[in-house]
């Protein structure tokens, strides 16, 4: 409701001929034309739901159980549209949106209604979801990204979009896309460049890339080895450490590990094998002759051969 005058939206504020009926105490006035403020306390509302881990299951199970409404629904997604779809903090913005659906809070307002009175459409009622840019839809331009097709508007639904309101979706917006859907960049003349809400990491890992591909450039090396876990395996029903080398993960380089003997107790360990981008042959390769070699591989007493 953002953009509407808080006292359209409150009614907080009403004129001395609705206080004449004795609804309110009206303060004293020489103008009966006076407009006074309500005593009635301002309407508060509940806090949007945190939607960002529900998924479709989840929600729906939300409104059967009566713990959200669509309305309230549709308000914390558009809350996080408004709040991440431009220039925030230290951030370009996602730019993932290319038109929000104006009517999408009356429509969820409906289907609340809906509800009440016992009518579910379908396993959709009430959930906002969006499109891609490229399915019609009658009440938003449909552009393929495109400036020229911005105020092209689809006289009806695609048959998917017309089959999602049937079962109850609202269509909370348009997503961009790359123009015309004739690349994978997602960059067109009208949404512009959308960005990766995990560019961050995405950096982080560009640069441990960098550094693991220079370190090996520098002292010539083939593999980079490290225990597959730092710390000795507990036995079965005892908590285990997890602390193991994240290189691999983080790096997106390939790994292989292979057996290197046991501890004290009697209990496997490995080494973790590092490479270069697409150095899976040279890995197999090493980890086969240092298989070979020491001879760690061993057949456990309780399972001896038949």
């Amino acid at each position: 409701m953002r953009g509407v005058p808080l006292s359209l939206r409150t009614g907080a504020v009403v004129t001395a001929t609705a206080l004449a009926g004795g609804c309110f105490a009206s303060p004293p006035s020489t103008d009966a034309g006076t407009v006074a403020a309500s005593r009635t306390p301002t309407p508060v509302a509940a806090p949007a739901p945190d939607v960002t881990r529900l998924d479709m299951a989840e929600l729906r199970k939300l409104l059967l159980d009566g713990k959200v409404t669509s309305a309230e629904l549709v308000r914390a997604y558009l809350e996080r549209i408004e709040a991440y779809e431009t220039k925030y903090r230290d951030e370009p913005g996602i730019n993932a949106v290319i038109k929000v659906n104006e009517h999408a809070g009356a429509e969820a307002a409906r289907l609340d209604a809906e509800r009440r009175a016992g009518r579910v459409r379908g396993p959709l009622h009430g959930i906002p979801i969006m499109v891609k840019d490229n399915f019609d839809t009658r009440d938003m331009p449909t552009t393929s990204g495109s400036e020229a097709l911005r105020r092209l508007r689809p006289p009806d639904d695609a048959e998917q979009v017309l089959r999602l309101r049937a079962a109850g979706a609202i269509v909370l917006a348009k997503t961009n896309m790359h123009e015309f859907a004739m690349n994978i960049y997602t960059i067109s003349s009208l949404g512009g460049q959308t960005r990766n809400a995990h560019e961050e990491k995405l950096r982080q890992a560009e640069i441990l890339r960098d550094r693991l591909t220079g370190l090996m450039r520098e002292h010539r090396l083939d593999a980079i080895v490290y225990p597959s876990i730092s710390e000795p395996p507990t036995e079965i029903g005892t908590e285990q450490s997890y602390l193991n080398c994240r290189l691999a993960a983080y790096s997106g380089f390939p790994a292989l590990s292979v057996p290197a003997g046991f501890t004290e107790g009697g209990l496997p360990v490995g080494v973790e094998l590092l490479g270069r981008p697409f150095s899976e042959p040279d890995l197999l390769g090493m980890a086969y002759a240092y298989e070979r070699a020491t001879h760690h591989r061993k057949v456990p007493e309780s399972t001896p051969p038949l």
